[in-house]
């Protein structure tokens, strides 16, 4: 843009003066005099923070100033551009060095000239136009638009020479740029196409920070610009090292990566480099990217290190809603225990499991934004590690009877069997309740529930609440009838008649039997009479008569009707006294 003298009214001072137009946009209508420019670029200039380069712009428009008139009317203004520039592109190798370029001018128009020529019509037009929309805009001042179309025509034509930039390394590697665009930022390239100081510095320092590796001007040898070390290395390693100088306490600006602390106030952050940003709690980055910040911490502190929230790293992450077991597989590997615990003496397992615990009972509510299998997952992931066994001995009762009901979903049979070759049929369970009243709450089948009694369990074998196993299986049956087609536990009406009638027909329920009540009772006798009514109604008339009561209480006749009996059912009970 260029600065045009025409007689008119000052925008400041509303004096008729010789104003100055300096913006470049026709459209603008603000002009002032020389001494109220003067002014205003002097006022503008104090704007500027830590090594950003001074950003001076149309009061109105916002447009980009003319040069020229920054030199005749603010030469230091100037001067300070020109020296933050300067420090924001310095490097430290034999001495201070600075990168930025400071060739004269070169007109905007000779870009097209700096272009390859076997590159496409298309893509030299594609540039052209992004290099004129940034830099003649009013607009957006943020160059990646531009260096995104510049990488992508430079990569096609790579590509197009069959010279792919991920066929070598480490010359295509990740920190270096395209070997055509490299020679376009060279001196007397692109940059010296951009007049105003304040602009090419942007440029430059996005250009070098997205290629960050360089070789020093000064003697050649091998730098990275964004953590000033003297080796090449991957970003991954660089990020990791850089971690481990700061800790948890700060992170890092995400335009020139500088090292930052916040001591309070809001989450706005205004770098040295001029950038503005969100400070991210850790719990928020983690969401974000849970392998990259678990790593970051694992490099820089270990797997047993509190993160901001005073909670051992694997604590911390079940809190924050990560329930991957690739991650806690990843913790646990590198040192973390799953007996770690927080400050609130919760251990990692006892989280996981408080967490599915609480996802079961909110059935399809997820907890902390993870469903119930993933919660078990990882409740299992831990239980299963070493380091579990303490964590497990201070689970409370419930979350106890959660772990073993979780793992017995997972493989029925495997637990009970070796719980059986452990401790054998009638020990308590983790849970507190015996093996088979342990199953049934689990929603055991009747194979395993025949193989517990097989092994020494008893159907009247009970609980701390005094539930025996036939008590607890005619329960479900009952609630799954009351349901009708909603599942109790897991498992069909029909799955807990069978589970019932398995354990109602063995010796040793002849106990629990005569301690059910009467509800159950009569859900007991209904269930046999359902499977075989000739049988239990001439059983009961054998063994008792016509008009004794049944267990439900009632007359035998009273029952059977209650239970759907037939004609055939009910003449043979009346031709039996009924």
């Amino acid at each position: 843009s260029s600065s045009t003298v025409v007689e008119g009214v000052c925008s400041v001072c509303c004096e008729q003066e010789e104003a100055l137009h300096s913006c470049g946009s026709m459209r603008c209508r603000w002009r002032a005099c020389r001494p109220c420019w003067s002014k205003c670029l002097d006022d503008r200039s104090g704007f500027s923070y830590g090594l950003r380069v001074p950003r001076i712009r149309c009061p109105s428009c916002r447009g980009p100033l003319a040069t020229e008139m920054l030199q005749e009317i603010a030469p230091d203004l100037m001067q300070r551009q020109l020296e933050c520039a300067r420090s924001a592109l310095s490097i430290t190798c034999c001495g201070e060095v600075s990168l930025f370029q400071e060739e004269p001018p070169a007109a905007p128009g000779a870009v097209e000239a700096l272009l390859p020529a076997d590159m496409g019509a298309q893509a030299r037009e594609t540039i052209r136009e992004g290099w004129l929309d940034w830099h003649d805009s009013y607009g957006s001042e943020d160059p990646d638009e531009l260096l995104n179309l510049l990488v992508s025509a430079f990569d096609e034509l790579e590509f197009e020479r069959g010279q792919s930039r991920l066929s070598t390394a480490p010359q295509r590697s990740e920190g270096l740029p395209p070997p055509g665009l490299s020679k376009l930022f060279a001196s007397g390239g692109l940059l010296s196409a951009v007049r105003d100081i304040e602009r090419r510095a942007t440029l430059q320092l996005r250009f070098r920070r997205r290629f960050p590796l360089i070789r020093t001007p000064c003697c050649g040898a091998e730098y990275i610009f964004v953590c000033k070390a003297h080796e090449w290395h991957d970003r991954a390693s660089c990020r990791a090292g850089r971690s481990k100088e700061l800790c948890s306490r700060g992170q890092f600006c995400p335009e020139c990566g500088v090292p930052t602390e916040r001591n309070g106030g809001c989450t706005h952050m205004t770098c040295v480099c001029g950038a503005h940003w969100y400070w991210e709690s850790w719990e928020e980055r983690l969401l974000k990217d849970p392998r990259g910040v678990v790593e970051e911490h694992l490099a820089a502190l270990g797997a047993r290190a509190a993160t901001e929230s005073g909670d051992p790293l694997i604590v911390a992450v079940l809190r924050a809603g990560v329930a991957d077991t690739e991650v806690l597989r990843m913790i646990l590997e590198r040192g973390g225990r799953a007996d770690d615990a927080g400050p609130d003496g919760a251990t990692a397992l006892e989280v996981a499991l408080q967490y599915a615990d609480d996802s079961w009972r909110r059935e399809t509510v997820p907890v902390q934004g993870v469903a119930l299998r993933g919660w078990e997952e990882a409740a299992l992931t831990l239980a299963r590690h070493p380091s579990a066994q303490g964590a497990r001995a201070r689970v409370r009762p419930c979350l106890h009877r959660r772990l073993w009901e979780m793992r017995f979903a997972q493989n029925p049979r495997g637990v009970v069997e070796e719980h059986l070759r452990t401790f054998g049929a009638r020990a308590a369970t983790e849970s507190g309740d015996p093996l088979i009243v342990a199953a049934m709450r689990a929603g055991a089948g009747g194979g395993v529930l025949r193989m517990i009694l097989e092994r020494g369990g008893r159907a009247d074998d009970a609980g701390p609440d005094g539930a025996t196993a036939l008590e607890v299986a005619l329960q479900y049956a009952d609630d799954s009838w009351r349901r009708e087609t909603v599942p109790v536990q897991g498992v069909a009406l029909r799955g807990w008649e069978e589970a019932a009638l398995t354990l109602a027909r063995h010796p040793s329920a002849q106990g629990a039997r005569a301690r059910l009540r009467p509800c159950l009772q009569r859900r007991l006798w209904e269930l046999r009479f359902a499977q075989n009514p000739r049988g239990v109604v001439e059983e009961h008339l054998r063994t008792f008569g016509a008009r004794a009561a049944t267990e439900s209480g009632d007359p035998l006749i009273v029952a059977a009707m209650r239970a759907g009996a037939g004609g055939g059912v009910l003449r043979m009970i009346l031709e039996r006294g009924g």
